[in-house]
């Protein structure tokens, strides 16, 4: 069975231009704490939402080939789907930190992400996403 293909972009809702960033990486200035990067989806369908995670994924890590998430964020999905005609392993695995997801690269890299929950109030899931984007040493010293 050839899994679905996702090389079209996929659209859960009308996306424009003034869509407020919903993916943050840790900055490279800041080497402190586990996760790598925090992402607010738009949905709970992970197979719809990969081309563009991997999109923002990609300046860091080039060719994502699997992706360990946890099940207790997304609904159902294909296990094998195809983004950009490259097949990506699904794993499901339940981690003690709810939204925990590992995308693994080709090259050896590993992101650690946080998904916020797609139903998330606006003004909590834009302030998690901007407290990513902050260092620990910015944070310290506004303290």
């Amino acid at each position: 069975m050839t899994p679905p293909s996702l090389n079209a972009s996929v659209s859960v809702r009308d996306r424009t231009l003034t869509d407020p960033p919903r993916f943050r990486p840790r900055p490279d200035s800041d080497a402190s704490g586990y996760i790598d990067a925090t992402w607010w989806p738009r949905s709970s369908n992970l197979t719809a939402e990969l081309p563009d995670l991997i999109a923002a994924v990609r300046p860091r890590a080039e060719q994502i080939w699997r992706i360990v998430y946890d099940p207790r964020t997304w609904s159902t999905t294909d296990r094998h789907p195809v983004v950009a005609g490259r097949a990506v392993r699904l794993d499901r695995y339940p981690f003690e930190l709810f939204g925990i997801m590992y995308l693994c690269a080709t090259n050896g890299t590993v992101i650690v992400l946080r998904a916020i929950p797609e139903g998330t109030d606006p003004a909590v899931a834009t302030s998690v996403l901007a407290a990513a984007g902050r260092t620990a040493r910015n944070d310290a010293a506004r303290q």
